[in-house]
């Protein structure tokens, strides 16, 4: 991907984490026992970081702008999506998964360290 194209990927994945936050967050209040009410928490943190870096961010640069505890509920976020996110059994679908997770992977990179990298 391009630069231009990671950082719209990097928007539109924001867009979609938060969502899928969102329905955790309302799925959970279903239950009232104190493991949904510390999920609700989480998501709610979690939520809390999104909706603030979607109304902030344009590109992943912008993210700098940001603190560490943010910075870290977006990987935090990004890398429970990937976790989460399901290849379908289906031929043609399954390509098309595969590649969408291969992106997410280019952008779960883009958060890791690479200063080990640059000394070698």
């Amino acid at each position: 991907m391009t630069d231009d194209e990671l950082d719209q990927y990097f928007v539109d994945t924001i867009k979609a984490v938060l969502n899928l936050f969102k329905e955790s967050a309302d799925y959970e209040r279903k239950y009232n026992d104190e493991a949904a009410q510390d999920n609700i928490e989480y998501y709610y943190k979690m939520i809390s970081s999104l909706e603030d870096v979607c109304k902030n961010v344009r590109t992943i640069d912008d993210l700098g702008d940001f603190s560490e505890d943010i910075i870290t509920d977006i990987f935090d976020t990004i890398t429970a999506y990937a976790e989460a996110f399901i290849i379908s059994a289906e031929p043609q679908q399954r390509e098309k998964d595969l590649q969408e997770y291969e992106k997410l992977e280019e952008l779960l990179y883009v958060f890791c360290d690479s200063d080990d990298d640059d000394e070698e």
